[in-house]
């Protein structure tokens, strides 16, 4: 069964090829991270956008923080995102 399936390899072999792909993993996760969040920022833009001009500032924030978690992104990186976009800060806003 040389050629089978199932073929032996010497453990150093796998722990090098473990190592090398984890090291590919973890920086494709990083790039998808980064990807991502331009991902949610573009989206963002375009929504803000899209919204009535003369809309309260925490209305739009909460359309916007609403908009983006529908589409399953985290809480923490939305927040972020919105900041960017606007100078207001979600902290900054009055409680309507």
């Amino acid at each position: 069964m040389a050629g089978g399936r199932f073929a032996y390899r010497p453990s150093s072999v796998v722990i090098a090829s473990h190592h090398a792909s984890s090291t590919l993993l973890s920086r494709s996760s990083e790039e998808e991270e980064i990807q991502g969040e331009d991902q949610l920022t573009a989206l963002l833009e375009r929504k803000y956008r899209s919204l009535p001009t003369g809309l309260e500032p925490r209305k739009v924030y909460d359309r916007l923080t609403r908009f983006a978690l529908y589409r399953g992104y985290p809480y923490e990186d939305v927040r972020e995102a919105i900041s960017e976009l606007s100078p207001t800060s979600p902290d900054d806003l009055d409680d309507d």
